[in-house]
């Protein structure tokens, strides 16, 4: 009988040891590494045509000047997707004209607050209505890391109206070609 105890209380005591083996845990480490690309991309929507057209229409009587309060294109939206770097510089969207408005008048762009709904992150903030020009200048600014929402009716809104500022100046224009460039940059 002692044999047997004996017996039983080696198999337990086995037994207890491989099940404390079985139960040990173990780890692994690794090293997991994500880089993130610096992004900085901009568009004007909608891809297919976004050329516009100011048509100021003549005065309709003899003793009437040009009524340039209606000529207005509210038809373009810009959208921007960017990264940003640990305490990085924000970014802006600047603007700037290549070629020349016809004397007498003016060119104002101005960007509406970011269509609601869409995209994600810290979004700028448009500047106000702006005279077109040569020298580029800040539309939109305090852009962090976001997207605004690819297409027309996400991102901001373009509103572009003229303004006549000399009459005495104006003359016939059959084309004014202007050329808009938009610019994302570090603040």
């Amino acid at each position: 009988m002692k044999g047997f105890v004996k017996g039983i209380l080696a198999t337990l005591v086995v037994m207890v040891l491989i099940d404390g083996e079985v139960r040990a845990q173990s780890q692994a480490s690794l090293i997991f590494n994500l880089h993130l690309p610096d992004i900085v991309l901009i568009d004007v929507e909608p891809k297919d045509n976004n050329n516009i057209t100011l048509n100021v229409p003549p005065p309709v009587r003899a003793g009437e000047g040009l009524d340039v309060s209606q000529v207005r294109n509210e038809e373009l939206w810009i959208n921007y997707t960017t990264s940003r770097r640990i305490s990085g510089a924000y970014r802006s969207v600047q603007v700037a004209m290549d070629g020349i408005v016809p004397a007498g008048m003016r060119i104002k762009l101005s960007a509406s607050a970011r269509a609601a709904g869409k995209g994600g992150g810290v979004f700028g903030s448009p500047a106000g209505s702006l005279t077109l020009g040569s020298s580029p200048q800040t539309l939109i600014s305090g852009i962090g890391g976001c997207f605004t929402g690819n297409g027309v009716n996400s991102g901001h809104q373009l509103v572009f109206t003229l303004e006549v500022t000399d009459y005495a100046l104006i003359e016939q224009v059959q084309d004014a070609n202007l050329l808009l460039t938009y610019t994302l940059v570090d603040n």
